[in-house]
């Protein structure tokens, strides 16, 4: 997967990985609300992490939207798992849990959003995606200090500032479709 090249216009390619049908469907709709504003292209979806695993052995994605209670293989084991990859993609946690919040974050994750799901935050979090360069596996393995994780949250705020400025000129959300209120995943 080529992030620069996502960054530049490519479509971002997306994975949905939960273990309820109709949360899936959900976020389906979700993201076809978030692609009338940027693109980005749903490649597939796992009722669990070990589907999304198998998936992802024939399928290039930059960004996976993961549930964290399944059966199985958590979320939080999946993006161990997906760390170990050559190219791992992105993740944003998608669950009811709060409680996951530290272990999600100490993985790496571009962004936790809790269930129901808002448009916005959905949106945001997918935004940040095309802004952040990828880590390697050597970094990623290197615990953090408080310094270097400064360091990396005015990165990503710097890139997020850039973007937001770039887009003030792109198009905003559609205020036709569905506000986030009508549209959310249940817990």
């Amino acid at each position: 997967m080529n992030m620069t090249a996502n960054r530049q216009g490519q479509a971002l390619r997306v994975v949905v990985v939960d273990d309820e049908a109709p949360a899936r469907s959900r976020l389906r709709d979700l993201l076809e609300d978030c692609a009338a504003s940027m693109a980005l292209e749903v490649v597939g979806d796992a009722p669990n992490g070990r589907a999304l695993l198998d998936l992802l052995e024939h399928t290039e994605a930059d960004v996976v939207l993961l549930d964290i209670r399944m059966p199985e293989m958590d979320g939080i084991e999946v993006a161990q798992h997906l760390q170990k990859l050559p190219d791992p993609p992105n993740v944003i946690f998608t669950t009811a849990y709060d409680s996951y919040a530290l272990q999600a974050f100490e993985l790496h994750a571009v962004d936790y959003l809790l269930k129901p799901i808002r448009l916005r935050r959905l949106f945001d979090a997918l935004s940040r995606v095309r802004t952040i360069t990828p880590l390697s596996l050597d970094v990623l393995q290197k615990p953090f200090t408080q310094h270097t994780l400064i360091a990396k949250v005015r990165e990503l705020l710097d890139g997020l500032t850039a973007a937001q400025h770039a887009g003030s000129h792109d198009r905003e959300l559609p205020e036709t479709r569905t506000t986030d209120e009508s549209r959310s995943t249940t817990p």
